[in-house]
């Protein structure tokens, strides 16, 4: 059969715009749904034209030198989806001249390596606009990842009477949206190393502390109060007492020095994390901020035992110790709830307050590095964190960490605190 259309066209003179100069039907200017233009009295109105087509036939020469310049591979077929039209682009992009694929069956050109091909066939005949992203061959051999797009042409009837398939390669794409997703995943990686030496080096740190400079300065005060008690014996002249004065001086100023120590180490990490396990750190934090700031901290779990790892029970812990620091900080409050709880094999840790709330902005900004941490802890600790925040109602705080079927106990008549 003859695939020109050329001569399916109307003789009759047409204008692509302005205005008629001898009173000859006009045609308005071409119309390009999906890149195709509906071209009046033609079957599908695409003509299988190239770049050489002759300047006699102005709309056919217009339309292919549009398409010619999309940066697409742009195929058009007829009823029996035999190709009709093939732009320059899709000469380059699958390597085959205009006269190679003239006629062939679509699918046999850029179908051959999809993997769902009845399925195409299907979409193809259906006649709706379908989409998909698959492998695709070169003549050569080679493949690509292309992003295929079939759309179908109709006549003035509505009939379809043929389909267009605009092909992209997103290959380098595909690649870059690999390379940035492996590079996210590496810096995740390093940051849950990072973070995982700071804890180890944090609870070093805190034990030498408490342990060594701790054990040092409770030897230093007991020998003051030996030197204290001894020099009570020996007389009460003055330079006696002022000895004594200036001993109990230096007994005061290593006692504090002593809470400061436990007070450093506690930060640096809490020991009753390690030996009385998360619910006691929680329920000690809770107390602590309470007894430091003044704000009422009420702190209720239905939670008796709970078995995680290390890396987890940190998490949490870290991630409460951030909220309260914020909340100290930001908030302006005068109350915060803290409920911990066990739900569909899961943990929560929500954390109210009635403060005045965290913009919008800040919220999702990059600069907020202390929210940005406990999202990215509860990440790396196979959790997820919501904030949701108003000027009416404060701040709420969710963490949830799915848990697998353990031994964890659960109270299930009330909560305590």
């Amino acid at each position: 059969m003859s695939l020109s259309i050329h001569s399916k066209i109307a003789s009759k003179p047409r204008l692509l715009s302005g205005a008629s100069k001898n009173g000859a039907e006009r045609l308005p200017a071409p119309v390009l749904p999906n890149g195709v233009a509906n071209l009046p009295q033609s079957p599908f109105g695409i003509s299988e034209i190239n770049s050489t087509t002759s300047v006699s036939n102005p709309l056919d020469y217009f339309q292919s030198e549009l398409l010619n310049h999309v940066s697409n591979a742009v195929v058009a077929t007829d009823g029996e989806d035999r190709i009709v039209y093939w732009n320059k682009h899709a000469e380059r992009l699958y390597q085959w001249s205009l006269q190679e694929v003239l006629g062939k069956l679509a699918l046999n050109v850029l179908g051959q390596t999809w993997k769902r091909p009845a399925k195409v066939r299907m979409a193809s005949n259906s006649g709706k606009l379908w989409e998909v992203e698959e492998f695709c061959k070169r003549k050569d051999g080679s493949r690509f990842k292309g992003n295929i797009i079939r759309s179908p042409i109709r006549n003035f009837k509505g009939e379809r009477v043929g389909m267009v398939c605009v092909t992209t390669d997103i290959s380098e794409r595909k690649r870059a949206v690999k390379q940035l997703k492996q590079s996210k995943q590496q810096l995740r990686a390093l940051t849950a190393h990072l973070q995982w030496a700071r804890e180890k080096e944090r609870t070093r740190i805190a034990r030498e502390i408490h342990d060594e400079l701790g054990q040092a300065l409770s030897g230093i005060r007991m020998d003051l109060s030996w030197l204290i008690t001894h020099h009570k014996q020996k007389g009460a002249s003055e330079e006696d007492v002022n000895f004594r004065n200036r001993l109990q001086r230096i007994d005061a100023v290593v006692q504090e020095t002593i809470q400061e120590v436990r007070r450093i180490s506690t930060e640096l990490r809490p020991r009753v994390l390690d030996e009385l396990g998360l619910i006691a750190a929680l329920e000690w934090q809770a107390k602590d901020f309470e007894l430091r700031t003044g704000i009422p901290c009420c702190f209720a779990t239905n939670v008796e035992t709970v078995e995680l790892d290390d890396q987890r029970r940190t998490a949490i812990f870290r991630i409460f110790q951030e909220t309260l620091t914020n909340i100290f900080r930001h908030a302006e409050a005068t109350r915060v709830n803290v409920l911990f709880l066990q739900r569909n094999q899961a943990l929560t840790l929500e954390v109210q307050d009635n403060g005045k709330g965290v913009p919008a902005r800040k919220l999702s900004g990059s600069g907020s590095l202390g929210l940005l941490g406990m999202r990215e802890r509860a990440y790396l600790a196979k959790g997820s964190l919501e904030i949701h925040s108003s000027t009416r109602n404060g701040t709420a705080i969710t963490a949830c960490f799915p848990l697998a079927p353990s031994k964890n106990k659960a109270r299930k008549s009330k909560l305590t605190g």
